[in-house]
């Protein structure tokens, strides 16, 4: 008989028995991410078989935590044992293996990101290093030897956490489930509202901190209340569940900011599989065959990013083709069924602390390996003299602005070259996006010693007006919103200083053609944004256009249909596949279809105004066949569609006057 009202429930011990299914749910994950990684377009989402993990691992890992409060154990430290002991030997080998593989196929630059991105992932924090650098002006994601690290850093920062929250609330509430529902549910339902606010203002806090990812695995975890399944509900729920996981690889993709609602797709699909938990349906049955896949998925994930990405390096950074993509994924397997068979099983066996000793103290020597590295600067003296100005994205794009000065309704101090502003009769104002950063050194030789004073306003293209002409990024939402400002700003500077005689307005202006639209208008094509931009630019010289100031438009470079530095290196005798450049390459059917008309329309601006004149470099660098893409020997582009700006003096002389900037100051010397 029942005495003292109902009896509270009080957690039991979760069945830990082996299922199949669960590893047959890892192998789908793991393959999907791995064919969208290789360039697979029929799975635009398979990106999201990490969420999958997640979902997985927040079931299993909370399962055993949960058993253990159950039996009135509270073992912490021993937790954490074996999270090391599962976790770090496998990552700390791939750690190792991409230092020495940075080492050989790496450029300065680029061993310098795999080395502190490493000393990152040692220690379980590699979502901070790629929140930070992956940048528009940083090494590209899809370079990054380690970015993959970034989900095991969120499942090692939520289990540092969860397990202390589960035996703190044992030890204060004692072990009444009612208690863990609570708290696991009220987790979820904060971390999604925070995914979703995240998503939509800061898509990259949201894509790599643990805040707006916590309620995956906690989702798992939620699982271990929920009522058993069978028959018929078992059948129908892994079914929906697969349906859903499908439906999330096929219907989601990389253009759309993530996680936000996309995330339901794979994290209530794997949710419905895991759910019946006995894994005897016959769908669970069916995912249960790709077991011995799931058995490695760890080590097919860690291996299989690294092993893309250097081939990319050793491929002048293009992506491999059919059948070597082929080869690339049986060699990832035959990795991960090594690092499988000696590293996880044999290191995951072995009782005791001795495994968590080693781990960590290799942990340790692998984070000082990284910090030579950072202090050699990725030993650049492994890269031929001729291409030692190429050693890395961030030496390309060096120039030391002379001073810097701020002018009323700017809130920041902003680069200033030439004579000084204050005593100078010509004052230049240089505004624009990042092309208006490289045509900077180009334009100083024509100021240094004369009666010009340039003042360098990078923020937007100076046609996104916030009305006439919008850009709308997926990943940066406040883009748009952020530009309509500065626009204000700089409009409203240039009204208050009418001795600035000279606005240089230049941008990647072909980039953004097809992304532009107008306000409650949604029409986005190249033709409608040449349209767009023509009518914001004449509108922008109605509006700032005074008697005595001249307005140049500078249009774009010519642009590589691909990335010429790795080319550049291998003909200089660096490990690349070999290669020729060839310069009658640079994107002619882009100049054509974008460039082109783009060119025109500026032409055709000047031409309206006669305070307005128009340089071409594409007319000006493209006369023959050939572009012009080096002065001297010296290669002169970064990337795809920037100059180098650490260019010697000489070059950016003679590439300034075969552009014609050096008519922009032709007075007033």
């Amino acid at each position: 008989m029942q005495v003292g009202g109902p009896q509270k429930k009080v957690l039991t011990r979760v069945d830990h028995a082996y299922r199949r299914d669960i590893d047959g749910l890892r192998a789908i994950s793991v393959l999907a991410v791995i064919a969208f990684h290789f360039g697979y377009t029929g799975l635009p989402g398979g990106f999201t078989g990490v969420d999958v993990f997640f979902v997985i691992s927040g079931f299993l890992i909370t399962g055993m935590l949960l058993t253990e409060v159950a039996d009135g154990n509270a073992p912490v430290l021993a937790f954490y044992n074996r999270r090391i002991k599962r976790i770090l030997p496998a990552l700390l080998v791939v750690i190792a293996a991409c230092l020495v593989g940075g080492f050989i196929l790496q450029l300065p630059g680029d061993f310098v990101d795999t080395a502190e991105s490493a000393r990152y992932a040692v220690f379980g924090l590699s979502n901070f290093y790629f929140i930070k650098n992956t940048g528009y002006f940083d090494q590209a994601a899809d370079l990054q030897v380690l970015l993959h690290t970034w989900s095991l850093a969120v499942e090692e920062q939520f289990y540092l956490v969860w397990p202390l929250l589960i035996f703190l609330l044992a030890s204060r509430f004692g072990r009444g489930r009612r208690t863990f529902l609570i708290v696991t549910v009220s987790v979820i339902a904060a971390s999604f509202l925070l995914n979703l606010y995240l998503t939509a203002t800061e898509p990259k806090v949201a894509f790599y901190m643990l805040p707006g990812r916590a309620w995956e695995l906690a989702l798992g975890a939620l699982l271990l209340f929920a009522p058993r399944l069978k028959n018929w509900q078992s059948e129908l729920a892994t079914s929906a569940g697969i349906a859903l996981i499908v439906a999330g690889f096929l219907l989601v993709n990389d253009t759309e900011a993530f996680p936000g609602f996309y995330a339901l797709y794979p994290c209530i699909g794997a949710a419905l599989v895991i759910w019946p938990k006995d894994g005897r349906s016959i769908a669970a049955s069916g995912l249960g065959t790709l077991f011995p896949i799931g058995l490695i998925s760890y080590s097919l994930y860690l291996w299989h990013w690294p092993v893309l990405v250097f081939f990319k390096f050793y491929n002048n950074n293009q992506m491999p083709g059919l059948y070597e993509a082929a080869g690339l994924i049986v060699i990832t397997f035959f990795l991960s069924l090594i690092s499988w068979h000696f590293v996880e099983v044999r290191f995951r066996r072995t009782g005791g602390w001795k495994v968590a000793a080693g781990a960590l103290g290799t942990a340790v020597a692998l984070f000082a390996v990284g910090t030579v590295v950072l202090r050699t600067d990725g030993a650049p003296g492994r890269l031929p003299t001729q291409v030692a100005g190429l050693q890395s994205l961030d030496v390309m794009w060096k120039w030391d602005c002379p001073k810097t000065a701020r002018l009323s309704n700017i809130k920041k101090d902003r680069c200033i070259f030439g004579a000084p502003w204050d005593h100078v009769a010509n004052k230049a104002f240089l505004w624009g996006d990042s092309h208006a950063q490289h045509m900077a050194p180009l334009l100083e030789p024509f100021v240094r010693d004369g009666n010009s004073s340039v003042l360098l306003f990078r923020e937007c293209p100076p046609f996104l007006d916030g009305e006439n002409a919008l850009i709308w990024r997926p990943r940066e939402p406040k883009y748009t919103s952020d530009c309509a400002e500065t626009w204000l700003r700089a409009v409203s500077l240039l009204k208050r200083h009418p001795e600035i005689n000279t606005v240089i307005l230049t941008a990647a202006w072909s980039s953004a053609m097809k992304h532009i639209y107008q306000k409650d208008k949604s029409e986005r094509s190249i033709a409608r944004g040449v349209e767009l931009m023509t009518e914001s630019l004449n509108a922008l010289i109605e509006e700032i256009g005074r008697p005595g100031r001249r307005i140049f438009l500078i249009g774009d470079v010519p642009r590589w249909s691909h990335d010429p530095v790795p080319c550049e290196l291998a003909l200089a005798g660096f490990p690349r596949r070999p290669c020729t450049l060839d310069e009658s390459s640079l994107s002619s059917r882009l100049m054509e279809r974008v460039q082109r008309p783009v060119a025109e329309a500026l032409a055709s601006i000047a031409a309206k105004h006669s305070n307005v004149t128009a340089i071409l470099p594409v007319q000006a660098l493209c006369q023959s066949a050939h572009c012009i893409t080096k002065l001297d020997g010296e290669p002169l582009y970064r990337d795809q569609s920037h100059i180098r700006r650490n260019l010697p003096l000489s070059a950016n002389l003679q590439l300034g006057r075969l552009i014609g900037l050096d008519a922009v100051f032709a007075f007033g010397q």
